[in-house]
């Protein structure tokens, strides 16, 4: 039994490879520079060029990781779509659960490190650029409130919004990052992040979660009718348990890859606009060799 299992693993990883170096695979673009010359090139205060490339890069690096798992994915698709079943259960075990759970909470993690990341950047912008503008993040202490306040995405979004609204071009930037994580990818995943994050949230390619579920309804009664009959009504203010059999369904994997690729192109958008928006309001600043 080991030896075959080992086959399996061994046979299909040639497999994989061959697939991973052969095929075109999603997403084809190019990986992103790791320079930023129009960042060094202006004259910023205290250690801002530093922090905003280092940022920059981060955020770079994650997208590149992305891709590639992506890609990996993919290559994973089209070997265990030749497998029976049990094969492709061993398969997808072996090489691929770790991998797409990685690629589905990626649009979640992705809004909130550009949300950050541009926060970042723009204030510092706003304090370069903005006589009247006060080096103070909502959320900072203060004499008020002591200790630093955590604060929600909607308070973050919410945040980077007053900070960009003033900059002309900000807003492509911020109706892209609207884009990342958005209702339409969390409906076709089963809003599988959330539910893996917070209570049971559906299988990847098979098996079904929550075959019995608890809601909270509206209670209802029976009402006597002028002919005589009976009908059910809603008790307005009163709510009743109702427990019902029920079961999530799998993840397609091919569904779930195409809405992470849509998710991972929406990602690039957003960070090209952001440092679009960085390169034309760095451009305004006093030059560092002046």
């Amino acid at each position: 039994m080991e030896s075959e299992q080992l086959t399996l693993l061994r046979s299909s990883f040639e497999e994989y490879l061959t697939v991973l170096s052969s095929e075109s695979l999603e997403p084809d673009d190019h990986y992103l520079p790791y320079e930023y010359p129009y960042i060094t090139r202006a004259k910023w205060r205290f250690l801002a060029d530093a922090m905003l490339q280092d940022e920059l890069r981060e955020a770079t690096n994650r997208i590149h990781e992305w891709r590639d798992m992506l890609r990996r994915w993919q290559a994973w698709n089209i070997v265990v779509a030749t497998k029976t079943e049990t094969p492709a259960w061993d398969l997808r075990r072996e090489f691929m659960e770790p991998l797409v759970h990685t690629c589905l909470i990626m649009p979640s993690a992705a809004r909130d490190l550009l949300t950050f990341i541009g926060t970042n950047a723009l204030h510092q912008i706003r304090i370069h650029t903005d006589a009247e503008y006060k080096d103070i993040l909502e959320g900072d202490p203060s004499a008020a409130t002591p200790e630093p306040r955590p604060l929600t995405r909607r308070h973050k979004e919410r945040r980077l919004n007053r900070l960009a609204t003033p900059l002309e071009g900000s807003n492509p930037f911020l109706g892209s990052i609207a884009q990342i994580d958005n209702d339409e990818f969390r409906k076709i995943t089963k809003d599988y992040r959330n539910l893996n994050s917070h209570a049971i949230g559906p299988r990847i390619a098979l098996g079904q979660t929550r075959m019995v579920t608890r809601r909270a309804i509206v209670a209802t009664r029976m009402e006597d009718q002028l002919d005589g009959t009976l009908r059910l009504v809603e008790i307005p203010g009163r709510y009743v348990a109702s427990y019902s059999f029920g079961g999530v369904e799998p993840l397609d994997l091919e569904v779930a890859r195409k809405a992470c690729v849509r998710q991972y192109q929406a990602m690039r958008v957003c960070f090209d606009h952001l440092t679009s928006l960085i390169q034309s309001h760095s451009a305004k600043m006093p030059r560092a060799d002046a």
